[in-house]
């Protein structure tokens, strides 16, 4: 059994997987000093080193994997199970648990009361709710949102509602490359698309303009060592953040997304 009591879930995975968050925090802050030359690398070494939680211990010292605590058999990434949490990568396995914990979880629980509600009132029954005779389906856009129309998709429409944030502007290349492959992506993958960035099919009744709060791109981060072109990008849906590394060419930055959204593979880094 790892350090994490099945029994105090809630206490102990949380409150660790926050100090692991601090500690990365401080490892990031130093790793920046370093670039900028503010730090020699003996001293830099020297202060990651010294990164330990509240009980003097170190990420490595609790010997964990990219599993989702007390489930080893759910690798949190494809290999997890051969991956050691440390320093380095401390803020992705946090990510991670988070998604897995608060994500993947209540997919389950939606399933099983779609089993249950079924088993009592056939969700087919509901269908008529739907027909052409209710306005072209007006309930249904209510309820499950809107068709977006091409002029959703227009770049002209997209730089008014979709935000940089975080080391980006709306003139970083970054921000008008999001901007320029959103715009280019066929109407047939657009539902998968916005699945992967909202955790929903459709956008809701007045297109990218009603989404609350609005959807944003930040920067997000490399580890040391990585490089960004090898980071895959990730979204915090309940916050409509999407977050994506300084790809090198817009080409990088297109494959990327299109693996991501096609693969679901989120916050992890290609090997």
């Amino acid at each position: 059994m790892s350090i994490f009591d099945v029994q105090k879930l809630d206490d102990t995975i949380f409150n660790t997987l926050a100090e692991f968050q601090v500690v990365a925090a401080k490892a990031s802050a130093v790793e920046k000093q370093a670039a900028a030359k503010n730090l020699s690398d003996e001293v830099r070494d020297k202060q990651l080193e010294g990164l330990t939680m509240s009980n003097g211990s170190r990420v490595e010292d609790y010997a964990l994997v990219f599993t989702l605590p007390c489930y080893d058999e759910i690798e949190l990434i494809p290999g997890g199970g051969d991956r050691g949490v440390a320093l380095a990568n401390a803020q992705d396995y946090v990510d991670l648990v988070l998604h897995h914990s608060f994500h993947e979880t209540v997919k389950l629980q939606v399933s099983a009361f779609k089993k249950g509600f079924n088993s009592i009132f056939p969700i087919s029954s509901l269908a008529p709710f739907c027909h052409a005779s209710c306005g072209g389906g007006d309930l249904e856009s209510i309820v499950c949102g809107s068709a977006s129309t091409a002029a959703d998709w227009s770049a002209e429409a997209l730089t008014k509602h979709i935000d940089p944030d975080h080391g980006y502007t709306r003139k970083s290349p970054q921000y008008l490359h999001f901007i320029r492959y959103i715009s280019e992506i066929p109407a047939a993958s657009r539902p998968a698309f916005l699945k992967f960035l909202t955790g929903s099919k459709r956008l809701p009744i007045g297109g990218f303009a009603s989404l609350s709060p609005h959807l944003t791109l930040v920067h997000k981060k490399e580890n040391p060592g990585q490089h960004p072109d090898q980071i895959l990008p990730s979204v915090m849906a309940c916050q409509n953040y999407v977050k994506a590394p300084t790809y090198s060419t817009y080409e990088i930055m297109k494959q990327r997304f299109t693996y991501a959204v096609a693969e679901g593979q989120q916050n992890f880094t290609l090997s």
